[in-house]
C-alpha cells in the first residue's frame, strides 16, 4: 500500500517538468511495465505464499524459495533475450517509443520478482516492523531517484524509468546483507510443479483485472495522444484515495470473513457489513469528487485541469471494485472462487470491446466509462454466482438504489465541470452528495442501526 503514494507525491514535479505528454508516455510505459510483470511471473508468489506453511513445517523453505527462483530467473532470461532480439535483428520501433523507453522496464522486472518474494516471506514471519521498514525505504529510493533524474538531471521519463529499476536492485542487495535469512534460497525444482499448478490458473483473472484498469490507457495513448493519456492518469490518481481506503478496508475485513466463514447463521453479518459498505465508501466518492478541483490544482498545473471531470465516474467504478470483496462471499464460502475469475475476466473483456468501438469517436469519456462499466459488468456477475452458490440476505434494494444514485451523482459531476465554474461545480457535487447521504442513511439502517453509527463517530470525535 505505501508504495502506492510515490505515483502522488512525485505527481506536483513530474507533471510540471514532463509536462501532460511526458507525463502520459510515462503512465503508458508503467501500464506496459504491470503486464510483463504478470506474465513474468505467472503469479508464481501466490502459489509460494500458498505452500508457505507446508514448506515450512518441513523445512524445506529455501527449497520452496529456490524453485520460485528459478523460474523467475527463467522467465526473466526469457525476457530479455526478447528484447535484446527485437534490438538486434529488427529495426524494431513502436508509434509511442522505442526500445530505449523499454529497456528498463523489462530491467526492473527481477527486482520486482525478488521484492514481492521477500515481502510475503517477511509477512508470514509476523515481522511488521520489517515489513515497514523495506516498504518505507523503497518508497523513499524510488521518490529520490525519480525526482533527481527529472528535476536535476533533466533524464526525462527514462531517467525515472531507471531510477525505478536501481531502486529494486538496492533494496535487494540490502535485503541480502540486513535479512539474508528471508532472501536466502537453493535452486530446486522439487516444489516447481506444486506452485505451477496452483499460480498459472490464477493468470487469467489477474489479466482480466489488467485488461479492466490499464486497457484503456493503452487505447487512449493509441487513438487519442499522449497528453490525453497525462490527463486521464491525474484522474486516476485523485482516485488512488479511493484505492487505499479499499485496501485498508479489505485488510480488515477478509480476516473477519474468513472467520465468519466458518460460524453457522453469519449470514446475516455479511449483509450488514455489504450496508455499511455502500453508505460509507459512497460518502468517500462524494468526498473525493468535489474535493477534485484542489487535489488536481496541487498534483499537476492548468493544462491537466479537465481531469476534474472524469473522477467522478472513475472513483464510482472504484467503489464497486470495493464492493467486490463483501459481494463475492458467497463464491469464497463453497470455495469456488474461479467464478471470481470468470468474472473478473469479463470486466476485461467489456472495457475492451466498449473501448474499441467508441474510443475515437467519444475521446477520453470513454475510457472513465469503460473501466467503471466493467466494474460494474464484474459486481453483477460476482452478485449472481455468489447469491447461487450460498445465498446471504443482502438488500437488493439498497444496491439498486445505491447503483442508480451513484450513476445519477457520476453524470451530475462529468456535466457540470463541463458547464459551471469550479466554484459552481464544488458547491453542486458536494450539495448532491449530502442529499444522497442523507438518503441512504435513513432508507438503508434501522433506528438502532443509525444509533449505533452516530455513538461511534461521537466516540471517535470526542477521542
Amino acid at each position: 500500500m505505501i508504495s502506492r503514494f510515490a505515483g502522488i507525491i512525485t505527481a506536483p514535479i513530474y507533471t510540471r517538468i514532463l509536462g501532460a505528454e511526458g507525463y502520459g508516455l510515462l503512465d503508458l510505459l508503467l501500464s506496459i511495465s504491470a503486464i510483463l510483470i504478470i506474465l513474468a511471473t505467472m503469479e508464481m508468489h501466490s502459489g509460494y505464499a500458498r505452500g508457505y506453511f507446508k514448506a515450512k513445517e518441513k523445512r524445506e523453505l529455501e527449497f520452496l524459495r529456490g524453485s520460485v527462483v528459478l523460474f523467475f530467473f527463467g522467465s526473466y532470461l526469457l525476457t530479455l533475450l526478447l528484447l535484446l532480439g527485437l534490438s538486434k535483428f529488427t529495426d524494431f520501433k513502436f508509434n509511442l517509443f522505442d526500445l530505449s523507453h523499454l529497456t528498463p522496464v523489462v530491467v526492473g522486472i527481477l527486482p520486482v520478482m525478488i521484492i514481492s518474494l521477500t515481502l510475503i516471506t517477511i509477512q508470514f514471519e509476523q515481522k511488521p516492523k520489517a515489513y515497514l521498514i523495506i516498504s518505507v525505504l523503497s518508497l523513499v529510493l524510488t521518490l529520490i531517484g525519480g525526482i533527481f533524474s527529472v528535476a536535476y538531471l533533466d533524464l526525462g521519463v527514462n531517467g525515472v524509468l531507471w531510477s525505478n529499476t536501481i531502486s529494486g536492485f538496492v533494496i535487494i542487495f540490502i535485503l541480502s546483507i540486513v535479512l539474508p535469512r528471508y532472501i536466502k534460497f537453493k535452486l530446486s525444482v522439487s516444489y516447481l510443479k506444486e506452485v505451477a499448478e496452483y499460480s498459472i490458473p490464477i493468470v487469467p483473472a489477474v489479466l482480466g483485472a489488467w485488461l479492466n484498469n490499464y486497457i484503456g490507457r493503452i487505447y487512449i495513448a493509441g487513438a487519442l495522444s499522449l497528453s490525453m493519456l497525462g490527463i486521464y492518469s491525474i484522474s486516476f490518481k485523485v482516485a488512488l484515495i479511493m484505492i487505499l481506503a479499499i485496501g485498508a478496508f479489505n485488510q480488515t475485513w477478509s480476516p473477519i470473513a474468513n472467520k465468519m466463514f466458518e460460524q453457522e447463521n453469519s449470514e446475516p453479518h455479511f449483509a450488514k457489513a455489504l450496508n455499511y459498505y455502500l453508505f460509507s465508501f459512497s460518502f468517500i466518492v462524494f468526498l473525493i469528487t468535489s474535493t477534485s478541483p484542489l487535489i488536481v490544482s496541487i498534483l499537476a498545473p492548468k493544462e491537466f485541469q479537465p481531469a476534474i471531470g472524469f473522477v467522478g465516474i472513475i472513483v464510482m467504478g472504484l467503489f464497486w471494485e470495493g464492493a467486490k470483496h463483501i459481494i463475492s462471499s458467497g463464491n469464497s464460502w463453497e470455495r469456488k472462487t474461479y467464478y471470481n475469475s470468470i468474472a473478473s475476466i469479463s470486466s476485461g473483456i467489456t472495457n475492451l470491446l466498449f473501448l474499441h468501438f467508441f474510443i475515437k469517436t467519444g475521446g477520453l469519456i470513454i475510457a472513465a466509462i469503460g473501466f467503471t462499466l466493467g466494474s460494474i459488468v464484474q459486481i453483477s456477475l460476482l452478485l449472481y454466482t455468489s447469491q447461487k452458490n450460498h445465498f446471504i440476505p443482502y438488500s437488493y434494494k439498497s444496491l439498486l438504489s445505491t447503483f442508480s444514485m451513484l450513476i445519477v451523482y457520476a453524470f451530475i459531476s462529468y456535466q457540470s465541470y463541463s458547464h459551471l465554474n469550479l466554484y459552481g461545480f464544488i458547491l453542486l457535487v458536494t450539495i448532491t452528495g449530502i442529499l444522497i447521504s442523507c438518503v441512504m442513511y435513513f432508507s438503508f439502517f434501522k433506528v438502532d442501526e443509525r444509533k449505533e453509527i452516530v455513538d461511534f463517530l461521537k466516540f471517535n470525535i470526542q477521542k
